[in-house]
């Protein structure tokens, strides 16, 4: 018998400051109902993790939701599917603001 040779669990990129500088920004709000979810879930959105922190997934790829859609997003597999032209979007901004982002660490 051969022997087996262990996968190693993929390491996850952290950048809370990225998260932090991210929620000062105005175009953070909930992708689905914007900052009306804020009046009824007395919250801000939640930073959710396209790839989950668990199997890996990075700092630099959240999506901000309120509780519900974040729920929604981690429980029902069709969620992207059905708002896949919101996310579309905000992963293109995303990247933008990751690059101004970077531009103000320098």
């Amino acid at each position: 018998m051969e022997p087996v040779t262990a996968i190693p669990k993929p390491s996850r990129e952290v950048d809370t400051e990225w998260i932090a500088w991210l929620k000062k920004r105005e175009e953070w709000e909930c992708l689905i109902h914007g900052k009306a979810c804020e009046e009824w879930d007395k919250a801000p959105p939640d930073p959710c993790h396209v790839v989950s922190r668990g199997a890996g997934g990075s700092d630099r790829l959240v999506l901000p939701l309120c509780r519900m859609q974040h729920r929604l997003f981690d429980t029902d597999v069709s969620w992207t599917y059905r708002n896949k032209g919101v996310v579309a979007e905000w992963i293109w901004l995303l990247s933008e603001l990751y690059r101004e982002y970077k531009e103000d660490a320098q």
